[in-house]
């Protein structure tokens, strides 16, 4: 239930605000692809196990999602600090695939997932 007493994170005395989720409004907001990366390796000790490295690679170590939309300011923004992006984690610029038409995030830290049906 939204409560607009609790905006930013801050609330009255005796009550705890979990979290603030701010909607990106869909007409000003810019395409990007974001890079979800996961293990490089299937096993957790590659150099320890007798096996070829390269039959341990994680075919699935990364994700890339092409039809995602962020803030328009982000275009511009190059201070290439982290920023969360709705509940997948923290996301920073990628310096290399960034450009001026092309916005590239890649995902540093993953938000542990909590979710239990």
């Amino acid at each position: 239930e939204y409560d607009p007493e609790t905006r930013g994170g801050s609330a009255r005395e005796g009550q705890k605000v979990r979290g603030t989720i701010h909607w990106l409004d869909e007409t000003p907001a810019e395409p990007a692809e974001l890079r979800l990366y996961d293990n490089l390796f299937t096993v957790e000790a590659p150099d320890a196990d007798e096996r070829d490295y390269h039959e341990l690679l994680n075919p699935e170590s990364i994700t890339v999602l092409n039809n995602a939309f962020v803030e328009p300011w982000l275009k511009t923004d190059r201070s290439y600090v982290g920023y969360q992006f709705m509940r997948l984690g923290y996301f920073i610029h990628d310096s290399h695939d960034t450009t001026d038409d092309r916005l590239v995030f890649n995902r540093s830290v993953q938000l542990r997932d909590s979710y239990r049906p």
